[in-house]
């Protein structure tokens, strides 16, 4: 298992697999199928899978960790705690927020009841639930998780350590969202200093930084200095990851939305393309994600307006790309863009449903025509 968990390397993780995969075989013969090794092997797994951006796996085999470790230690040991913040971290890598956050809970009731309020590891749930909070666009939760955890972490670690900058990095991201950037350029900044002198100017969380100051002055209106920042990630992480890493599409997407708002709609839709051939492949046509970057490809390349309601619809129903409410709406579409062909095949099946869930949310959201969503 040693070999294995030595090639955990993002750059190596095939390998890892690899190695995973025969320490599992090997211990399923050796040993009986519920004895703690063998769930061990089962976590390694998943975690290969996880970091491969293969998440879909990586929670089958936790869900197989979880199921051995709580039939060998019961529901409140330490170690469970573990296996739910694993679990949470693949469910908010695949935008399952709500399961997120129901195991990152589990983990961080564990962890309080069995080390206390102030011990090094309760500062980790607190993290990840400051992460899936700021995804679920509720950022003043996840600045008060992220506080957390960084108090936590500077009495234990003092100011310099590389787990500081990641929650420096942390903040930064969501001071961002809130439109608050000079905090955000500012604890993006103490974290992108503390990984270049720690960990190198190649590390890969030195692209998480450059990725978030891309971000912060795409809000900010800056675009040349986000496109600098957005390229600096993509060239990191391009070293990092295989190409078709969710990450990698991530970088695309961010960079196309850059492009697209300076001008620059060749290099955008290059971007998206791109994007979408990544989250399509991981992800399926039904995402989120993927439908996402679909609707971009239409309405900022091709200058086609997206209906306010459509873009609840689709944050509301990933199972259906529901992109149209009259017949010539989607005869203008086919004739725009054939992104939309498997959508049209399914109109008439999903007209009733369509009709059903926009009366819903135009009533219950009271949606205007100044909507606007963020990616």
């Amino acid at each position: 298992m040693e070999l294995g968990k030595n090639s955990l390397d993002i750059s190596k993780v095939n390998e890892a697999i690899q190695l995973f995969r025969f320490a599992l075989c090997f211990n399923l013969q050796t040993l009986y199928d519920y004895h703690n090794v063998v769930a061990v092997s089962y976590f390694w797994l998943g975690r290969a899978y996880k970091d491969k951006g293969e998440y879909d796996k990586a929670i089958e085999y936790y869900e197989k960790d979880l199921k051995i470790s709580l039939h060998k230690l019961g529901y409140y040991h330490i170690d469970i705690s573990a296996s739910y913040n694993s679990l949470g971290n693949a469910y908010e890598n695949k935008g399952e927020y709500d399961r997120a956050i129901e195991y990152h809970e589990k983990s961080l009731k564990i962890k309080l009841d069995k080390l206390g309020h102030d011990h090094i590891s309760v500062a980790i749930p607190y993290n990840n639930l400051g992460l899936v909070y700021e995804n679920k666009g509720e950022y003043d939760r996840a600045i008060e998780y992220h506080k957390k955890s960084l108090k936590i972490k500077l009495s234990k670690f003092g100011c310099d350590h590389p787990d500081i900058a990641i929650s420096y990095n942390n903040l930064g991201s969501v001071y961002g969202k809130k439109g608050k950037f000079d905090n955000a350029i500012e604890y993006c900044n103490k974290s992108l200093k503390i990984r270049l002198d720690k960990l190198g100017s190649d590390h890969i969380c030195v692209a998480a930084s450059y990725k978030n100051l891309a971000l912060i002055y795409y809000y900010k209106q800056e675009y040349d200095k986000a496109i600098e920042f957005g390229k600096k990630e993509l060239n990191l992480i391009l070293k990092k990851l295989d190409y078709n890493h969710p990450d990698v599409g991530n970088s695309y997407n961010i960079l196309g939305d850059i492009n697209c708002k300076n001008g620059g709609k060749i290099d955008a839709k290059k971007c998206y393309e791109t994007a979408l051939s990544i989250y399509t492949q991981k992800f399926g046509e039904n995402h989120q994600k993927t439908q996402e970057v679909m609707l971009k490809l239409s309405s900022k390349t091709n200058n086609f307006p997206i209906e306010p309601w459509e873009l609840v619809l689709l944050n509301f129903s990933c199972r259906y790309f529901l992109i149209s409410q009259t017949k010539q709406q989607r005869n203008r579409i086919n004739k725009k863009s054939n992104f939309f062909s498997f959508t049209l095949k399914m109109q008439n099946q999903l007209l009733r449903l369509l009709e059903k869930m926009k009366k819903y949310f135009v009533h219950q959201l009271k949606i205007s025509h100044h909507f606007v969503v963020f990616v």
